[in-house]
């Protein structure tokens, strides 16, 4: 794309922003009222509250709050928890067994590139909403809007990302995986872990299907936070801690069955022994503006509203920590 014609194209986006950004805030109002997208506080049994001190001290209470355990396991016979002022809801144990993921073909079986176009679309009008500021400043230095994927699988978002004019990069610990995305799509993509501080150079980062992977996600999140331009944005989509409050009906032997009453997808998300904490709308609120990021906003969306999305501005300038 050469130069004149990328800076007519961010300077269109720039002066139509104001529409999207009306009714993209018109969306977030409207779920953030709508009765299903209420955080659920889980019925347990009463726990040691230090341990919701320790796992969820990001929320407004500091864990000081209610912490209950749940009445149910996952196939490695882990307990679960939840803090009753977040809702977040986690697995103490540390270590997690992340077994052996399929080689790439094995993955491909279930690539739905429609669904990975529609994606794109649905984050980059949140992007051309809420990123004003970066948009003018791409504009200004004439260069290409740039992305980060942490979680990049095979590499089919950042293509498509990059079919819209946007300079691309994965990160993502599976060896074959980065391999095809960066042989057969060329994204660029390493094994390189997202830690510490980081120097500023994104515009637009995305993680989808990561953070419920994740026990040390404060880091994470800070790191992140370090790696983005001002005023770029954060894009996470994980796994919604509500799914649990759906029925889940165990046979005689205590293995949880999936019946009529039950959301099917519950008992693969909260049985999956990858996954090890599941948020709340507040708590994934919390967490992000514990790391610094401002204007952030949550959603549900899919079946039973399994998934919860979020969307985070890092600031223009710093907040002031001055008391």
């Amino acid at each position: 794309m050469k130069a004149g014609t990328l800076l007519f194209f961010l300077l269109r986006v720039a002066t139509t922003a104001n529409v999207s950004a009306r009714r993209c805030l018109a969306d977030v109002l409207e779920a953030d009222t709508s009765e299903s997208a209420q955080d659920a506080r889980l019925q347990g049994t009463p726990a040691d509250p230090k341990m919701c001190r320790e796992m969820c001290g990001f929320c407004d209470s500091r864990g000081s709050g209610k912490c209950v355990s749940l009445p149910w396991v996952d196939t490695a016979n882990r307990s679960f928890f939840q803090c009753h002022a977040c809702g977040f809801v986690f697995n103490p144990r540390a270590n997690v067994n992340e077994g052996e993921m399929p080689e790439a073909s094995h993955y491909l079986k279930s690539i739905n590139v429609e669904g990975f176009e529609y994606q794109v679309a649905f984050t980059l009008e949140r992007w051309r909403c809420y990123a004003r500021n970066r948009i003018a400043a791409i504009a200004k230095e004439g260069r290409k809007p740039r992305a980060l994927e942490v979680g990049s699988a095979l590499g089919f978002m950042m293509a498509i990302f990059r079919a819209q004019g946007w300079e691309v990069e994965g990160r993502e610990m599976w060896p074959s995986w980065r391999n095809f995305a960066s042989r057969y799509l060329q994204v660029p993509s390493s094994g390189e872990m997202v830690t510490g501080e980081g120097v500023p150079q994104y515009d637009l980062i995305y993680s989808n299907q990561v953070l419920e992977h994740v026990n040390d996600f404060m880091p994470l999140l800070s790191a992140l936070y370090s790696r983005l331009l001002p005023g770029g944005m954060l894009w996470i989509g994980t796994t919604n801690a509500n799914i649990a409050s759906r029925p889940r009906t165990p046979n005689a032997k205590g293995k949880v069955l999936v019946t009529k009453e039950s959301n099917p997808l519950t008992v693969p998300i909260f049985d999956n022994t990858l996954h090890v904490n599941h948020w709340s709308r507040e708590s994934l609120r919390a967490a992000a503006e514990s790391a610094g990021f401002a204007e952030v906003y949550t959603m549900v969306r899919g079946l039973d509203d399994w998934e919860l999305v979020m969307y985070a501005m890092k600031p223009v300038k710093r907040r002031s920590t001055a008391v």
